[in-house]
């Protein structure tokens, strides 16, 4: 009962008042709708523009189209952030600084949310088989990688052996040669060309220090770059989606504070009038 009386007695004497007032839900439905529209308008207007720019004729007809395309996204979701912070604050009915903030991230926030949902569920199939397509790809590049360069390696193998010694050249022989410098046995291979191949001595020593460099460490080493490029492009990616969220988070802030400012002002001058009128 005590405390029942105490917070009657705090509010009616206005001594205790929250820093942070209730939330406005409706006004942040405002905000988030607002923000929504209008990223949807402006990213209409970047794809027009960039499908205007392209010159099917031109070698390249697509070059500079993804620079843009990035730079303009990242424009309009400072924008649609900036438009949801406002709108959900002005229509909060709040006037205060740290209203209109709190109202900004909320906007901000439901709009991650609702991102994020999107992404989890309507959205999931196309992006699950777009992820897959690209594990997919990767790995068929690296596979073609080690194939061709293995093919690569054997016909270089073959050049130096023929090189050598001229004429034509058994390609089982030339597979146990390759399949002994790729399991490192130096010896096993020069015993092979000179037992197996009627080399001499001295000419399997000959094409094995030509050949030795071509097994040492290179197997494997273009599909290797492959995965670290795309690796390399995906942390790339991540990050720049962090900058974008939190410059988009802060311009929503930005945006709130302006939202409460501007309805503050507006009463304000509300109440200007009504007093000239009850003057009057």
């Amino acid at each position: 009962m005590s405390a029942v009386v105490m917070e009657t007695e705090s509010r009616a004497g206005g001594s205790r008042r929250p820093y942070f007032s209730a939330i406005r839900w409706t006004a942040i439905l405002g905000g988030l709708v607002a923000g929504m529209g209008s990223y949807m308008l402006l990213a209409l207007l970047g794809v027009a523009t960039g499908l205007t720019a392209v010159d099917p004729t031109a070698a390249e007809p697509a070059a500079g189209v993804p620079i843009g395309m990035g730079i303009w996204t990242g424009l309009i979701t400072l924008v649609a952030a900036f438009i949801g912070g406002y709108i959900a604050a002005r229509m909060s009915g709040l006037a205060r600084t740290s209203d209109g903030m709190l109202h900004g991230f909320m906007s901000w926030a439901a709009t991650m949310v609702l991102f994020a949902f999107l992404a989890t569920t309507a959205v999931s199939a196309v992006l699950g088989g777009t992820f897959a397509m690209l594990g997919q790809s990767l790995q068929g590049a690296g596979m073609a990688a080690v194939g061709g360069q293995q093919a690569g390696m054997g016909g270089q193998l073959e050049q130096i052996i023929t090189g050598t010694e001229g004429g034509t050249i058994n390609a089982q022989d030339v597979n146990q040669v390759r399949q002994q410098l790729e399991a490192g046995n130096r010896q096993g291979a020069i015993d092979h060309m000179v037992n197996q191949m009627g080399f001499s001595q001295q000419r399997a020593t000959q094409v094995v220090d030509m050949a030795e460099p071509l097994f040492t460490g290179q197997l494997g080493q273009q599909a290797q770059q492959t995965a670290e490029g795309a690796v390399n492009t995906l942390a790339a990616a991540s990050w720049w989606l962090f900058i974008g969220l939190t410059l988009s988070l802060v311009v929503a802030l930005i945006g709130g504070m302006y939202g409460v400012k501007a309805y503050a002002n507006r009463t304000t001058g509300d109440h200007l009038k009504e007093r000239r009128a009850a003057r009057i």
